[in-house]
C-alpha cells in the first residue's frame, strides 16, 4: 500500500465535549419530563385518573432510565479518559506500517501531559450537576412526605391563607367567613375556657366580631395571585411546598455564588452537601410532614430572607447592577417580614451589618447613595405593613397576636408571652434538648410531646410556660452546624493577643468582605435566636426560623477551616469525613423522625407503604 497524504484525524476533543454535553442535556430533559408525568401528572391536570397504571409506571421508568443514562455519561471513567486523550494526528501509511510490525498495540497509548489532569467539564458546570442531584433528591423527599408515599395526590388538610386570599379578592382584610354570635357577648373571648360549647376558627384573632389572620399576609397574596390565574383551592400544605422547594434552589444558589466569588479552593461537593443538610435535615424538614397554616407561615418567610441574602451577596460583587440587587433584597426582605413577623429583628440585624459594612469601605456620602436603593423598598413594606396592621386593629404595630382565639398556651396577661424567664428552657430545648431513642421500635428517632418528667434537674421552668409539643435541640439534630463556631477560634486567638498587646486594635474599615460574610451569618443566626428564646412556648417548626442560616454559617465555617490547612493534606481530607459524617447522620435521623412527625400523618393516611418501610429496617 503506497503512503497517501490522507490523514485519520480524530475528532477534536472540543467538539467531542459539546455532543457529550448536548447528550446530557436531552438526558436531563428527558429525566424531567418523564418523571413529571409520573409523578405529578395528576396534581398537574396531565393525567386525570389516580393511583398507578400502566402509563405512569412506564413514564417512571423511562424517567429512572434516563437518570441512570445521565450518571453513566457524566461518571464513567472509560469516557473521562478517552477525552482527556491528547489529540493525534496520524496518517494512513504511518497506521499500517505500526500494525505490520505489531507495534499496534503500542498505537494510541495515553501520553500523560506534564500539566494537570484535564477537567472534562468546567468547575461550574461540575457544581451545576452537583447542586441538580441535590435538588433533585430535596424535591423527592418533600414530595414524597407531604403525599404521605402516595406520589399522586395530596391529603386534604388547613385552608387559611387561601381564606384569606378569598377576603382580599373580595376587597376586604377580614375573613368572609363570619364568627359565631356568641362570641360577642362573651366578656373575654380569648380564655378559651369560655368559647367551650360553640365552634370558632382555632387560632384565628378575633376583633370586633370579624375574623382575621395575625400571620403575615405574604403567603395570601401569593395564594390570591394563583387563585387569579386559575380557580383552585391554594392549600396551606400547597404553599409550604411551593415555599420549600423554592428555597432549596434559591439555598443552593447562594452557596455556589459564595463559593465561586469567596472560596473558589474548596471541595465542589461541599455546595451540594450543605443544600442537602439545610433542606433534609430537621427542623426545616419537619415543616414538610405537618404543613399547616404556621409551617406556611415560617417556610414562606425562609425563602424570602435566604433570597434576600443572595441578592444582597450579589450586590457585594456587582457594579453596574448593584442598585437593581439592593432593591430585590430590600423586597425580598421585607416580604419576608410580612411572612413571618418574627423575622424584623433578623432583617434588622442583616440590613445594619450591610449598612456598617458599606459606609466603612465606601465612605458616608457614597455609602448612603448606595443603602438608597436597599432602604427604598424596605420603607415602601414598612408603610404596607403599618396600614395593614392599622385598618384592621387600628394601630400599626399590632398584628393581632394578642387577639387570637387559641388554648392553653396564651398567657392570662398578653405582657407574659415574651420574658427572659423562657431564655434558660427555650435555651435547652432549642440547643440541647435529645431526640429519644429506642433501637427496638421504627423508626428508632423520635420527638416525643414534652412532659414535666422529660425536663433535667438544673431547668427551673417559670410560671405559664408552654412546653407540650415536640422539639429537639440544635446540636442533637444537626451536629454539623457547630461549625459555625470554627471561625471564631481567629476571633479567640486574637482577642488574647490584643490582650498580651501582641496585635493592635481591629480597624472596622480594614475588614475584608470575607470577614463580613461570617459577620452577617453570625449575627443573622444570633437574631434568628433571639425572639425564640424570650416566647412563651417552645415548638420544633420555631427552631426552623433558625437552621437555614445556621447551615449557611456552618457551611462558611468549614470553608474557612479547609483553606487555612492548605498544607495539611491529612487533616483536610480527615475534616471532610467527619462533616459528611455528621450531615448524613443528621439527614438520616431527620427522615426517620418525620416517619412519626407531629400528628402521624405518614402512618394515618398511608399504613401500607409504612409498614413495608418499616419492614425494610426490622424484617
Amino acid at each position: 500500500m503506497t503512503a497517501t497524504s490522507c490523514k485519520i484525524v480524530v475528532v477534536k476533543k472540543n467538539r467531542i465535549e459539546k455532543f457529550i454535553i448536548f447528550c446530557q442535556v436531552i438526558t436531563g430533559l428527558a429525566a424531567v419530563v418523564f418523571l413529571t408525568i409520573g409523578f405529578f401528572g395528576v396534581p398537574l391536570g396531565i393525567d386525570k385518573e389516580p393511583g398507578w397504571d400502566a402509563g405512569k409506571i412506564a413514564a417512571l421508568s423511562m424517567g429512572l432510565l434516563c437518570l441512570l443514562l445521565l450518571v453513566y455519561l457524566f461518571f464513567y471513567k472509560p469516557i473521562l479518559q478517552f477525552l482527556r486523550r491528547p489529540i493525534k494526528q496520524v496518517t494512513r501509511s504511518e497506521w499500517w506500517k505500526k500494525a505490520n510490525a505489531g507495534l499496534s498495540k503500542d498505537f494510541g497509548k495515553t501520553q500523560h501531559p506534564a500539566n494537570p489532569r484535564q477537567q472534562l467539564l468546567p468547575d461550574r458546570w461540575r457544581i451545576a450537576i452537583l447542586m441538580s442531584v441535590a435538588l433533585l433528591l430535596v424535591l423527592f423527599c418533600y414530595w414524597f412526605f407531604i403525599t404521605n408515599g402516595k406520589l399522586v395526590q395530596f391529603q386534604p388538610y388547613s385552608q387559611y391563607f387561601d381564606r384569606l386570599a378569598d377576603a382580599f379578592l373580595a376587597g376586604q382584610l377580614h375573613l368572609l367567613e363570619k364568627p359565631h354570635p356568641a362570641l360577642g357577648e362573651l366578656d373575654n373571648p380569648y380564655d378559651y375556657r369560655n368559647r367551650e360549647g360553640f365552634p370558632y376558627l382555632w387560632d384565628a384573632s378575633y376583633y370586633q366580631g370579624k375574623y382575621y389572620l395575625y400571620w403575615g399576609p405574604v403567603p395570601a397574596m401569593v395564594a390570591a395571585l394563583a387563585k387569579l390565574i386559575t380557580p383552585m383551592v391554594v392549600e396551606d400544605q400547597h404553599l409550604v411546598f411551593l415555599f420549600l422547594s423554592g428555597h432549596a434552589i434559591v439555598f443552593a444558589v447562594l452557596l455556589a455564588t459564595l463559593r465561586k466569588h469567596w472560596f473558589p479552593t474548596t471541595p465542589k461537593w461541599s455546595v451540594s452537601l450543605f443544600t442537602v443538610m439545610a433542606c433534609l435535615s430537621t427542623p426545616l424538614f419537619w415543616l414538610i410532614n405537618r404543613p399547616h397554616v404556621y409551617e406556611a407561615a415560617i417556610a414562606s418567610g425562609q425563602f424570602f430572607l435566604i433570597m434576600g441574602l443572595l441578592f444582597m451577596i450579589l450586590s457585594m460583587k456587582s457594579t453596574s447592577w448593584k442598585a437593581v440587587w439592593l432593591m430585590l433584597t430590600g423586597f425580598c426582605w421585607g416580604a419576608a417580614i410580612n411572612a413571618r413577623f418574627s423575622l424584623l429583628l433578623a432583617v434588622a440585624m442583616l440590613s445594619l451589618l450591610f449598612a456598617i459594612m458599606v459606609i466603612t469601605q465606601q465612605g458616608i456620602k457614597a455609602g448612603w447613595r448606595i443603602l438608597v436603593w436597599l432602604l427604598l423598598p424596605l420603607g415602601l413594606w414598612a408603610g404596607f405593613t403599618a396600614s395593614y396592621n392599622y385598618f384592621r386593629f387600628g394601630s400599626v404595630l399590632e398584628t393581632g397576636h394578642r387577639y387570637q382565639l387559641t388554648g392553653v398556651a396564651y398567657p392570662p396577661l398578653y405582657r407574659d408571652v415574651t420574658s427572659l424567664q423562657y431564655f434558660i428552657p427555650n435555651f435547652y430545648n432549642y440547643v440541647l434538648r435529645p431526640l429519644d431513642f429506642d433501637p427496638q421500635v421504627f423508626p428508632f428517632f423520635n420527638a416525643p410531646y414534652l412532659t414535666w418528667r422529660m425536663w433535667p434537674f438544673y431547668v427551673r421552668l417559670p410560671a405559664h410556660y408552654y412546653y407540650a409539643e415536640p422539639v429537639a435541640g440544635l446540636i442533637p439534630l444537626m451536629p454539623a452546624s457547630l461549625a459555625l463556631l470554627l471561625p471564631l477560634w481567629t476571633l479567640w486567638r486574637y482577642a488574647l493577643d490584643w490582650l498580651h498587646e501582641k496585635a493592635d486594635p481591629i480597624r472596622i474599615d480594614k475588614i475584608s468582605s470575607k470577614t463580613w460574610l461570617f459577620v452577617f451569618g453570625f449575627g443573622g443566626v444570633i437574631s434568628l435566636f433571639a425572639p425564640i428564646l424570650v416566647f412563651v412556648s417552645s415548638s420544633m417548626r420555631y427552631l426552623a426560623d433558625v437552621s437555614s442560616l445556621a447551615t449557611l454559617s456552618a457551611c462558611l465555617g468549614f470553608w474557612w477551616l479547609y483553606e487555612r490547612l492548605d498544607n495539611k493534606p491529612v487533616l483536610r481530607k480527615f475534616l471532610s469525613v467527619m462533616l459528611t459524617v455528621l450531615i448524613v447522620y443528621g439527614i438520616m435521623v431527620s427522615i426517620l423522625v418525620n416517619f412519626t412527625n407531629g400528628d402521624r400523618r405518614f402512618l394515618s393516611h398511608n399504613p401500607a407503604v409504612y409498614s413495608l418501610i418499616r419492614q425494610l429496617f426490622m424484617p
